[in-house]
């Protein structure tokens, strides 16, 4: 008989993301760029949202207490380094 047990209250958490229209080779590269400034990515500007991207987006994002996600970035994030897009 398989057995459940309730841990914690469901969490429904609604954030706006850059979208993938967005995340173009110019717009990427704003952001690697703001990020480099910023002292977080260590990659190359090359325009591309790989993985090393998405760690230093991340990591700046913890550092200023902001959304974080493994496959997005959130708005305020991108706001938060003065970028729009």
């Amino acid at each position: 008989v398989p057995k459940r047990e309730k841990v914690s209250e469901d969490v429904l958490d609604w954030r706006e993301v850059v979208c993938d229209v967005n995340l173009n080779r110019a717009n990427v590269s704003e952001l690697q760029t703001a990020l480099k400034k910023a002292g977080y990515y260590k990659g190359p500007l090359d325009g591309i949202i790989g993985p090393m991207t998405l760690s230093a987006a991340n990591s700046y994002a913890r550092a200023k207490q902001l959304p974080v996600g493994t496959n997005y970035i959130a708005i305020d994030t991108i706001e938060k380094l003065g970028l729009k897009f």
